[in-house]
């Protein structure tokens, strides 16, 4: 009898420190989820034998029953990543009983604050979350704060073992590499809300760097509205006021197409005058002519590794160990990349701007359904 007191009192702080670790490793040695070395499940499970400690399941059932639900933050849903990131994150939260509950912020971080505030009082378990900004953030600090877990999408933070993202500064430099190959030196990057992403910063430090390496000219930059319509109006008077230009990096797909789109409205022919790469690869940019050049990303399977850290956190049992926290990334050299345009391309390019800057918008719009 006297034994079975002793059990009862046992707790997994009594455990963590008979075995030299934290409470979190027991719990995921005792669960069989999250990565542990053979010395140290070793040492939590004599650890737990010898206090005769034994791991409550029902008291595990019973508070997970009662914290179901995933938040998920993200910028916004018309770029068809985020769409495929929720289809992984969806995949796995399925399959292992958890509800996903969505809000997007819109680039914009006060909005970002105040939905993860609106999470936390309907008490989800945890969130994943694509922010605009992480140095300072005070959504990340909040959930810091609070201890609730989370698992970062897309955000890339060295070292992170909670999250998932691509290098966004190499694959920037990979871009600019590619482009110096082609014999580009006049480049400019097109970006929606720079000031709000650090991905599209982290990219286009990438891209300046490749640019001093290899000899091209410092970017050119623009920032875009998200809205299509009117980026189609930016994008035009964009390439109207920078007809020395024969490069562009766009910091995602879909801006890229936007651009290919407004160069088609001007008369302009991708690459014979200009060359344009995108970053996601999604598979609407296979599906134009020409099909476009792209940094090629797996969102959806980002999104699903994202959860799987996120459950881990929850001491769930996931069926498979997630991959590593940076994911892979490669350079698709489609139809949109060319050499520079040279001699009679230059000609027409030139010409063709200078057409079009004597017409207004609306001027553009009706010559071209002509």
């Amino acid at each position: 009898m006297s034994g079975s007191s002793k059990y009862r009192e046992v707790t997994i702080k009594d455990v963590a420190k008979r075995a030299g670790c934290g409470i979190a490793t027991v719990s995921r040695v005792l669960n069989k989820s999250g990565f542990s070395s053979k010395e140290t499940r070793e040492k939590v499970l004599a650890a737990a034998k010898d206090l005769g400690f034994e791991f409550n399941e029902i008291g595990r059932s019973l508070k997970r029953k009662g914290t179901q639900a995933i938040g998920c933050v993200i910028p916004s849903l018309i770029n068809p990543v985020f769409a495929s990131a929720l289809q992984g994150i969806q995949d796995e939260l399925d399959k292992n009983g958890y509800q996903l509950l969505l809000t997007c912020t819109d680039y914009d971080l006060k909005h970002e604050l105040d939905a993860v505030r609106t999470f936390l009082q309907k008490k989800v378990a945890g969130l994943i979350i694509t922010t605009g900004r992480l140095e300072g953030n005070a959504s990340l600090n909040l959930l810091k704060e609070r201890e609730i877990p989370y698992s970062l999408l897309f955000n890339y933070l060295p070292g992170s073992v909670s999250g998932v993202a691509v290098d966004n500064r190499a694959a920037g430099y990979e871009v600019g590499r590619r482009l110096a190959g082609f014999g580009h030196k006049a480049c400019g990057y097109v970006s929606v809300n720079l000031s709000g992403s650090d991905r599209s910063q982290q990219r286009l430090q990438g891209f300046r760097q490749a640019c001093e390496d290899f000899g091209l000219n410092a970017p050119t930059i623009v920032e875009v509205s998200d809205a299509s319509t009117k980026t189609q109006d930016e994008l035009c008077d964009y390439l109207c006021a920078n007809s020395d230009l024969t490069a562009f990096f766009a910091s995602n797909d879909f801006i890229a197409l936007s651009l290919i789109s407004a160069a088609r409205r001007l008369g302009l022919r991708v690459p014979r005058h200009l060359s344009v790469v995108g970053f996601d690869g999604i598979e609407m940019g296979l599906l134009v002519d020409p099909p476009l050049a792209t940094i090629v990303t797996d969102p959806r399977g980002m999104g699903g590794v994202s959860a799987l850290r996120l459950l881990m956190e929850l001491n769930v049992d996931v069926e498979n160990a997630p991959p590593e926290a940076e994911a892979p990334y490669s350079f698709r050299e489609g139809g949109s990349l060319g050499r520079p345009p040279s001699g009679k391309s230059v000609a027409e390019k030139l010409q063709l701007l200078r057409q079009c800057s004597e017409f207004s918008r609306h001027g553009i719009a009706e010559r071209n359904e002509a």
